[in-house]
């Protein structure tokens, strides 16, 4: 079995003590992911602390999935948890980064697991 990360980020897998980088995985050159589109629905006139602005209200709606390459044998592909969810229950080689690892800084560093939605 071999890990492809499509995702924008290298993906450092750890053993389940999170003491041990066991992989790591460079990033995908081509960005995989849902196109999105956005609709603005309205607006809002927010006071903040005496200043008046009208701010739009928007929604955003994610549609296909873009550049996701063909399920291969052997291969499994780490996807961001959007396109894994648009595509739960149509492709069973995909899997996302879980058991998230953060530095002091609390940024996201590594995964202990990987995740099937």
């Amino acid at each position: 079995m071999r890990l492809i990360n499509l995702t924008p980020h290298v993906i450092s897998i750890y053993n389940r003590e999170g003491t041990e980088v066991l992989l790591e995985l460079p990033a995908y050159p081509k960005q995989v992911r849902c196109k999105m589109t956005t609709d603005i629905i309205g607006y809002s006139q927010i006071d903040h602390n005496g200043k008046v602005v009208p701010i739009d209200n928007t929604l955003t709606h994610f549609d296909d999935v873009i550049n996701l390459p063909d399920p291969k044998p052997g291969i499994i592909f780490i996807v961001s948890k959007l396109v894994a969810e648009k595509m739960k229950g149509k492709r069973d080689d995909l899997r996302i980064a879980n058991g998230t690892m953060r530095n002091e800084s609390k940024t996201i560093i590594g995964c202990r697991s990987l995740g099937i939605i």
